[in-house]
């Protein structure tokens, strides 16, 4: 009746807290899908081999009912192991993983193809509730087993990535889940060793998913949704878990051979399976504490080491975890996660410095909820950090008009107070909560280790801060060279229509008045629509569309359009694969230059012609450029000699020309003149 009872809430549980992930919209994700999946099956296995065990008469149907579902099993936890507490899981699953995931598919191809029977037999199940295995299953099992130990790895590997503050947050849900399928290689463990299944086991599993799913109840509900050749202390400290470990090994071979001794082995087995999953998990949970890894640091610094920090190792992760930080936010969060694990920190909140208020505004915040946004300049705690570079302790004593912020620091479990200073600048400040090991004293090492990441911080983040400050110059600079041409062109063009509006009031009914009118409105429609194309057009790559056409032709229609005389293009008829509409604008373009240069329509002269590639020249003997300024400016937008120029055109020119695969060659002198050759690959035959 026992057995029966604990089974049903073993089932209960698994599909209530499947259920819960599955419809709780806050925590739904792909692990928590698979979660679902898992626990649901093993309700079913669960409810199917109680079954068998009521209905002895039924266990072969019941039994085929088990070993689909089974069948099914690695595959889930593996998919859940490999998505959990990770972004786009899929995108960045390793090969490793997709080959073991592909390779799990086999044990429900394997059910589908066999029956029951060729699985199992038992004479005697309604007394002995053993079954035997045959060679399928066997092997079924052994791969069972196997994904089974993969999907623990992948686990522990999880939670090994994580910090120490983080990883409290999903431990139980990781130990929760690693406390159903431990049970689970002890249930299966058999069939390699004897070939069978011993259903008097049964209670074992129903434990073990009950506290399993108990641990992920309470993980959901707690946390949400998841986020020299000195022996180093982490090695000491691992060598102390394996100590841990060795031990509990030890201590459960040690109850195994008193019970065989007093010949209570076959009797006491449920028990003492029972025993070792029970004292394991609370193995598991001590190892895992991070309160209690601290309290092992601190035994450690005492009694084995003179520094209570490994200095250099502490130097380089803060340096890499800065340097992997792409952007500010980024790095904020960075520092307040090293804060929090170095010095054992429940969690922190970052202020910085607003230079246009001259107020510290909370930036960013790690698992702290601290509800003061600012800190103004009057405020004694600002105060506190004045011309001293001291960290504020809550334990500390303090005067009197320190009694709000104690007051406010004890409400939120606020501790400490780092000072960001830069030289004699208070930029910022980072507020500290409570520690995880309370018995964990502050000395002069954690003061002195706190104030050194402090001035490397203050140095990254202000050297972030001023470079988005130059871009942002940079662009208001560009921004104000084209706003000056766009405004110069604009009033140009503006005058020009004031002025025949003028006109207009007394020419207005002259025909000859008209027809210079409408010239006049097409002009300036024309050089404004150019003006806007210019500026729009503006772009990192040119999409082509290249037809094989005359580039001759296309030349001369340029060159028409930007003014040349007719007689000025010379060459034969030239084939090439090109985009005419965008060759003919750097035609066009190239010929307003040498008109803006200077370059009279009698010196302007443009060549096509083919060589080893297909080409075009445009020679004119205008003012010229200095090598400096084709060598540094020339194809920068923005840049220009010509007052009226903007700077875009040729830069413009060369993204057309590079997207047709040619290149452009400039020659010029000071004084003398400017020729711009246009290479093209010639037409392949």
């Amino acid at each position: 009746m026992t057995t029966t009872l604990l089974s049903i809430a073993a089932i209960f549980a698994a599909v209530l807290l499947g259920a819960f992930v599955v419809l709780q919209k806050r925590q739904r994700s792909l692990s928590s899908g698979f979660l679902a999946f898992g626990l649901l099956l093993l309700a079913l296995i669960e409810g199917a081999d109680r079954l068998a065990l009521d209905s002895p008469e039924l266990w072969l149907s019941a039994k085929s009912v088990v070993l689909a579902a089974e069948s099914l099993l690695g595959t889930a936890w593996l998919l859940y192991a490999v998505t959990f507490a990770r972004k786009q899981p899929f995108r960045n699953l390793s090969r490793i993983s997709m080959v073991f995931l592909a390779a799990s598919l086999a044990l429900p191809l394997a059910v589908g193809l066999s029956s029951p029977g060729s699985f199992y037999f038992s004479p005697d199940f309604a007394d002995e509730q053993v079954l035997f295995l045959r060679r399928n299953a066997y092997y079924f099992y052994l791969g069972l087993l196997f994904f089974t130990i993969v999907a623990l790895y992948q686990l522990e590997r999880t939670l090994m990535a994580f910090s120490g503050v983080e990883r409290t947050h999903i431990m139980h849900e990781i130990v929760g889940v690693g406390i159903i399928l431990v049970a689970m290689l002890v249930f299966y463990s058999p069939a390699l060793l004897h070939r069978t299944i011993d259903m008097n086991l049964l209670p074992i599993r129903s434990l073990a998913l009950l506290v399993g799913t108990g641990l992920c109840s309470y993980s959901r509900f707690r946390r949400g949704s998841a986020r020299s050749h000195l022996v180093s202390r982490d090695m000491a400290s691992r060598s102390f878990v394996v100590m841990a470990v060795g031990c509990y090994i030890l201590l459960l071979g040690g109850i195994a051979q008193g019970l065989q001794y007093f010949g209570l082995q076959g009797q006491q087995r449920p028990l003492f399976i029972g025993l070792a999953v029970i004292t394991g998990l609370a193995l598991a949970l001590m190892l895992l504490s991070e309160k209690n890894r601290r309290k092992l640091n601190v035994f450690l610094h005492k009694h084995f080491y003179h520094q209570k920090y490994d200095y250099r190792k502490q130097w380089l992760m803060f340096t890499n975890k800065l340097s992997a930080a792409d952007n500010m936010a980024k790095l904020q969060d960075a520092i307040l996660e090293f804060y929090c694990e170095t010095f054992g920190r429940k969690g922190a909140a970052l202020y910085l410095l607003d230079t246009e208020t001259g107020v510290f505004r909370q930036k960013c915040s790690h698992e702290l909820e601290f509800p003061q946004a600012n800190f103004a300049r009057g405020h004694s705690l600002i105060e506190y950090f004045e011309g001293k570079d001291w960290i504020f302790n809550l334990d500390d004593s303090h005067p009197p008009s320190f009694d709000q912020v104690r007051h406010q620091f004890e409400s939120f479990k606020v501790k400490l107070c780092v000072p960001l200073r830069h030289e004699q600048t208070l930029e910022g400040f980072i507020l500290l909560a409570e520690p995880l090991n309370p018995d964990e004293p502050l000395n002069f090492e954690d003061y002195d280790l706190m104030k050194m990441l402090a001035r490397q911080a203050t140095s990254v983040l202000l050297s972030l801060k001023l470079s988005a400050q130059l871009s942002a110059a940079r662009e208001l600079t560009a921004l104000g060279k084209v706003s000056t041409f766009v405004v110069h062109d604009l009033k140009n063009h503006i005058s020009n229509l004031s002025l025949m509006v003028d006109n207009a009031r007394e020419h207005i009914d002259n025909p000859e008045f008209q027809t210079d009118m409408l010239e006049t409105l097409d002009e300036t429609i024309f050089k404004i629509k150019d003006l806007i194309s210019r500026l729009k057009n503006i772009k990192e790559k040119k999409v082509l569309n290249p037809v094989t056409c005359d580039l001759t032709e296309i030349v001369r229609r340029g060159a028409r359009a930007g003014g040349a005389p007719p007689g000025s293009v010379r060459g034969e008829q030239v084939l090439a694969s090109i985009d005419a509409e965008e060759i003919e604008k750097v035609v066009h373009n190239l010929v307003l230059n040498a008109h803006e240069a200077g370059a009279s329509n009698g010196s302007l002269t443009i060549n096509v012609g083919i060589d080893e590639t297909v080409f075009f020249e445009v020679t004119d003997e205008g003012c010229g450029m200095s090598q400096e300024f084709i060598r540094d400016r020339l194809f920068k937008p923005f840049q220009t000699t010509k007052p009226k120029g903007f700077g875009i055109g040729l830069f413009q020119c060369r993204q057309i020309i590079e997207a047709h695969g040619g290149e452009i060659e400039v020659v010029s002198k000071l004084g003398e003149g400017t020729s711009f050759k246009v290479l093209l690959p010639a037409v392949e035959d």
